[in-house]
């Protein structure tokens, strides 16, 4: 139907794409408990990725680190550096339901943001340092453990070589470890530093 001198049709205005983009710290918090405490998921495996030479790449490994203490024979934690393929033998030996992989990615958003992500939702991000990309790491997974796969995505905002964890990521670290320690040390938090 053509318009005219008619006025338009009043459209609604949809949210910003960055605001629907941006998930709220209630949000990724409340997605990871859903995901953590399914009772399909008993055994979990949580793998930190990342380069600790280059600054926010950083993040995911210093995650782990922090979590060491909190592993147990239900729960695997690794480092798993730039190579996260080099780790399928322990992964395969675990035999978990469910593995969280904890990295900094870019997804075009604030440094810091986090985003509990799919793994259909792996193609759109990018990892910084990874020897093999994070898609074809888990694709190989998931075809061989035959298990669920998340990532905990963390905005990268810098990642020069040398550099340290920015102010925004390293509080998201902190975020995320007392977030994993109070689900799995309830009601306990360990304490911890967190050091790139």
């Amino acid at each position: 139907m053509k318009h005219g001198n008619s006025p338009r049709p009043a459209r609604r205005r949809s949210p910003s794409t960055t605001a629907t983009k941006q998930t709220s710290k209630r949000s990724w918090i409340e997605s990871l408990y859903q995901t953590l405490t399914q009772a399909n998921n008993p055994r979990v495996a949580i793998i930190g990725v990342g380069n600790e030479m280059r600054g926010d790449d950083a993040a995911g490994i210093a995650v782990v680190e922090a979590l060491r203490p909190t592993s147990h024979e239900e729960l695997l934690i690794l480092n798993a550096g730039t190579a996260p393929e080099n780790f399928t033998g322990v992964l395969r030996q675990f035999a978990p339901d469910l593995v969280l992989l904890i990295d900094a990615v870019q997804m075009n958003e604030p440094p810091g943001t986090i985003r509990l992500l799919d793994t259909h939702d792996l193609e759109s991000c990018s990892g910084t340092t990874h020897s093999l990309s994070l898609h074809l790491f888990v694709s190989y997974l998931e075809t061989e453990l035959k298990c669920k796969f998340k990532l905990l995505g963390i905005q990268v905002g810098q990642d020069t070589l040398g550099a340290e964890l920015s102010p925004q990521v390293r509080q998201r670290v902190r975020e995320i470890v007392q977030t994993l320690q109070t689900l799995y040390c309830q009601p306990v938090f360990r304490s911890y530093s967190v050091h790139p």
